[in-house]
C-alpha cells in the first residue's frame, strides 16, 4: 500500500477532514493505529490530545489506537511498528517533534514503515526533506527532516500572507503549499501524487 497523506492542518477537535479520514481508514477492516503523540512540552496537553484522537479514530473505525511512550524497548517498539496499518504523527511544536523522535531514535522505523501514514500540520512537516521550525513568531528556520519524500511542504498556508515567504523557501527546493485541511497524497511505491483541496506547487532552480 505504502501511501503518505501531508495534510496542511485539520482542526481534530473539529474534524474537519472528516470526510478523507473516513476514506482512508475503509482501506482497512478496524485498522490499527499507531500515534506518535509527542508534539507539546505539555503532558495534559498531550493527555488531552490523546483523549482526542482516540475518540475521533474509534468513531471512524478503528480497532485499536495505540500511544507511543517515551524509552520504549526496542523490541516493544519494533511490534508497535509491525503491527499497525496506519501511523498517525500529529499537530502541534514541530522542533519539538522532530526532537523527539531523534532523542527515542526511531527515525528508521518511520522511514521503513509500510503501509499508510499520515501526517497532520508538524506531523506533516517532518516528514519531508526539508523542515520549517518557528523558531519565534515571524522568524523562521530550515531544517532536514526525515526525508520520506525529496520534496517539502508548507503547512497551513494563506496564499494572500504566505506567497513569498514559501517563494524564498522554495529557491532550490520543491515545495507543495498545503492550505488548511487540504490533503496531499504521495503513493510511495509509483511515486504519483494526489491532491485534496486547492494545493500550491513552489519550485525555483
Amino acid at each position: 500500500m505504502g501511501k503518505i497523506y501531508f495534510y496542511g492542518g485539520e482542526d481534530v477537535k473539529k474534524r474537519t477532514c472528516l470526510k478523507i479520514n473516513k476514506k482512508i481508514f475503509s482501506q482497512f477492516y478496524k485498522p490499527r493505529v499507531l500515534v506518535i503523540p509527542w508534539t507539546t512540552r505539555s503532558k495534559v496537553k498531550e493527555l488531552k490530545y490523546r483523549r482526542i484522537l482516540r475518540e475521533y479514530f474509534k468513531d471512524i473505525g478503528a480497532g485499536e489506537i495505540s500511544f507511543l511512550e517515551r524509552s520504549c524497548p526496542v523490541e516493544r517498539l519494533k511490534e508497535y511498528f509491525e503491527n499497525a496499518d496506519i501511523l498517525y504523527l500529529p499537530g502541534g511544536e514541530t522542533g519539538f517533534l522532530l526532537k523527539s523522535i531523534k532523542e527515542e531514535r526511531i527515525e528508521e522505523l518511520i522511514k521503513k514503515f509500510p503501509r499508510i501514514i499520515m501526517g497532520n500540520s508538524a506531523g506533516a512537516l517532518i516528514l519531508g526533506k526539508y523542515c520549517i521550525i518557528e523558531v519565534r513568531e515571524h522568524s523562521l528556520s530550515l531544517r532536514e527532516g526525515l526525508g520520506l519524500v525529496n520534496f517539502s511542504v508548507y503547512v497551513h498556508y494563506d496564499p494572500n500572507k504566505d506567497f513569498k515567504i514559501v517563494k524564498e523557501l522554495a529557491r532550490g527546493r520543491v515545495f507543495f503549499a498545503l492550505p488548511e485541511n487540504a490533503v496531499l497524497e504521495f503513493d510511495r511505491r509509483t511515486g504519483r501524487i494526489n491532491t485534496l483541496g486547492d494545493i500550491y506547487l513552489f519550485y525555483k532552480p
